[in-house]
């Protein structure tokens, strides 16, 4: 999923213990809502945690409060299947298993 870069950093700016403190409070991402917005795709990550709670996350990755101008596209879920065709042709397809998290530390 991640490749280290360090005794305490993984590829995307989250420090090792910051991940897996997010693993333990939360369960587990098991999902990831797309939306879109102004013609740019935003995610929402879905946690074990959030299964119970009485709303679903409502802020993306970006920190953006999600609004009815936001349009639902889809769920992927871990494990889905999923086959990207780009611009120039190329295929990548695989199984779904995590989004990465990126911030600045």
């Amino acid at each position: 999923m991640f490749e280290e870069l360090g005794d305490d950093m993984l590829r995307g700016g989250i420090r090792i213990d910051e991940f897996r403190f997010v693993e333990q409070v939360s369960g587990g991402m098991i999902a990831t809502d797309w939306f879109v917005n102004n013609g740019k795709w935003h995610a929402i990550p879905m946690y074990v945690a959030d299964t119970i709670r009485d709303q679903l996350p409502a802020i993306t990755l970006l920190g953006e409060l999600l609004d009815p101008s936001f349009e639902f596209r889809f769920r992927l879920m871990t494990n889905d299947y999923v086959k990207v065709t780009y611009e120039d042709g190329s295929v990548k397809e695989g199984y779904y298993s995590t989004i990465h998290i990126t911030h600045q530390l």
